[in-house]
C-alpha cells in the first residue's frame, strides 16, 4: 500500500497500481533512480507530494505466544 502526503497531511491511502522505469513495467526501483508511480484511485500527483510505501503484515496470536519472551 501507499500513503500520499501533501503539505504534511495524509490526503490518500491507496494501493500502488503501476510502477514504471522508462517505458517498462517493473517490480522495484533502486534508491536514487527516477520512476513513474500510479496509484489505484488517485490520479493527481503534484510536485512536492511524498509517496510513503507501507507493508501490512498479519500475525496470528498463536505464533506470537510460541516465541520465547525476552526480559
Amino acid at each position: 500500500g501507499a500513503r500520499l502526503w501533501r503539505g504534511g497531511k495524509v490526503i490518500a491511502t491507496d494501493k500502488i497500481d503501476s510502477l514504471r522505469r522508462f517505458r517498462d513495467d517493473v517490480r522495484e526501483v533502486q534508491t536514487g533512480f527516477e520512476c513513474g508511480i500510479g496509484l489505484a484511485s488517485t490520479s493527481e500527483l503534484l510536485e512536492g507530494d511524498v509517496v510513503e510505501c507501507v507493508t501490512v503484515q498479519t500475525v496470528s496470536r498463536a505464533s506470537l505466544d510460541a516465541e520465547p519472551r525476552r526480559s
